[in-house]
C-alpha cells in the first residue's frame, strides 16, 4: 500500500506542477530481435552496445529516491540472458518502485516465464507483462515472419494468467495497421470466442513511425477514418462497466483521442516527456521519448546519477522545446498514459 499511495500522490502532484525528478524511466535493454516484422525493422539494425547487468543494477539503485514506474524495451528484452538478474535487481534496488512492464514476442517463452518467476516472488506490487500480436494464426506468423509463433504467443499468455493470477497483469498487445485494420472485427469477434481470451486483456495500439529505434515504414500509418472505426468497434465490444476501472477509463481515452491527433497532427495532451519521465537507450543515452533522438548525454558520463542528467542545460532545454510542440508529435501508449493521468484531475496544468 505505501508505495501505491506513493505512486498515486507523485500522478495527483503532476497534476499541478512538474515533478522535480522522473518518476517514469523507460530503458531499452537490447535493440536485438528474433522476428522478421514487416512493421518494424529493428531486426535488421546492428544491434549496437548495451548496458551491462551491474551497470543497470547501478542505474536502478542511483535512482531509488525517485523512480516509481519502469518500462524495459527492446527489440526482445529476453534474447539477453541475464533479464532475470535485470528484473531482480529492479525489484531490490527500487524501493519505491510500484509498476514494472515490459512486452515479449513470445518467441523464448521459457525464458519469460522464469522472468515472471523472479517478478511474482519479488517486491513490485505491480508487473504488466504485454505478448505481441498483429493478428491471428497465420497471419499474425506471416507479418512476423515466425511460423507456428501465434500458437506460442496465446500459450505464454495463458500460461502467466495461470501461474500469477492476481500478481501479474497479462495482455495480448495489438498495434493496428494498415496491414491489419481490416481484420479487426474477426479479431475482436474471435478472440474471446474461438481462443477464449476476453477483451478486457487486449491492449490496442495504433501504429507510429520512428527512425530512431525501429526504422519502421511510414506507409502502414491507418487515416483517421480507419482509426475512428477501430475505436468505434473496440469500444462496442467491451463490457460497459470495464470503462469504470482505472485501466478501462486510460485506455478507452487513449483510444477516442487518436483520430483527433491523426487529424491535427498534434498530442491532444501535452507530452510529459523530459518532465515526468526519461527514457535510456541501449549505449546509455538519455533521451526524451522512443520517437526523440535529442539526448541530454549519456548516463555512463553522470556516473549513472540521472538526477544530475535531469539537472542539467540540455534536458532543461529538450523540455522548453517539447513543451513549445517542438518535437516529433506522437500519441504512442509511452508518452500518452502518463500524459493522460497527470493531465486528468480538476484545475490541472495547462
Amino acid at each position: 500500500m505505501k508505495r501505491l499511495s506513493g505512486f498515486a500522490r507523485e500522478l495527483a502532484l503532476a497534476n499541478y506542477r512538474a515533478p522535480r525528478l522522473p518518476y517514469r524511466l523507460l530503458v531499452y535493454l537490447t535493440l536485438r530481435c528474433n522476428c522478421r516484422c514487416r512493421i518494424c525493422e529493428v531486426w535488421k539494425r546492428s544491434a549496437g552496445p548495451e548496458l551491462s547487468t551491474e551497470e543497470m543494477r547501478t542505474l536502478f539503485r542511483r535512482s531509488s529516491p525517485f523512480i516509481r514506474w519502469l518500462h524495459l524495451a527492446g527489440g526482445e528484452i529476453f534474447i539477453r540472458e541475464d533479464v532475470p538478474s535485470v528484473l531482480q535487481s529492479a525489484g531490490a534496488e527500487l524501493r519505491r518502485l510500484f509498476l514494472l512492464q515490459f512486452a515479449t514476442n513470445a518467441t523464448l517463452p521459457d525464458r519469460v516465464l522464469e522472468g515472471c518467476r523472479v517478478l511474482a516472488a519479488g517486491p513490485i506490487p505491480r508487473v504488466i507483462a504485454t505478448v505481441s500480436i498483429d493478428g491471428l494464426g497465420v497471419e499474425h506468423d506471416r507479418q512476423r515472419g515466425v511460423p507456428g509463433l501465434f500458437d506460442r504467443a496465446l500459450g505464454l499468455y495463458r500460461e502467466i494468467k495461470a501461474r500469477h493470477p492476481g500478481r501479474i497483469g497479462v495482455y495480448l498487445g495489438l498495434t493496428v495497421t494498415r496491414s491489419n485494420c481490416r481484420d479487426l472485427p474477426e479479431i475482436v469477434r474471435r478472440l474471446p470466442g474461438d481462443y477464449g481470451v476476453p477483451l478486457r486483456d487486449l491492449h490496442v495500439n495504433f501504429y507510429h513511425q520512428s527512425d530512431v529505434f525501429y526504422e519502421n515504414p511510414a506507409n502502414e500509418a491507418i487515416s483517421p477514418a480507419e482509426a475512428r472505426a477501430a475505436v468505434d468497434l473496440i469500444s462496442a465490444s467491451l463490457p460497459r462497466g470495464y470503462r469504470l476501472s482505472p485501466t478501462g477509463y486510460f485506455e478507452e481515452r487513449y483510444r477516442r483521442l487518436y483520430p483527433a491527433f491523426l487529424e491535427n497532427g498534434r498530442p491532444p495532451v501535452l507530452c510529459e516527456s523530459f518532465a515526468g519521465s526519461m527514457t535510456i537507450d541501449t549505449a546509455g543515452e538519455c533521451r526524451p521519448c522512443t520517437l526523440d533522438r535529442r539526448s541530454a548525454g549519456n548516463v555512463r558520463d553522470f556516473d549513472f546519477r540521472i538526477d544530475r542528467v535531469w539537472e542539467s542545460e540540455p534536458r532543461r532545454r529538450i523540455r522548453e522545446e517539447i513543451a513549445a510542440g517542438k518535437c516529433v508529435q506522437c500519441w504512442t501508449p509511452c508518452e500518452a498514459f502518463q500524459a493522460m493521468m497527470t493531465h486528468c484531475l480538476p484545475g490541472h496544468r495547462p
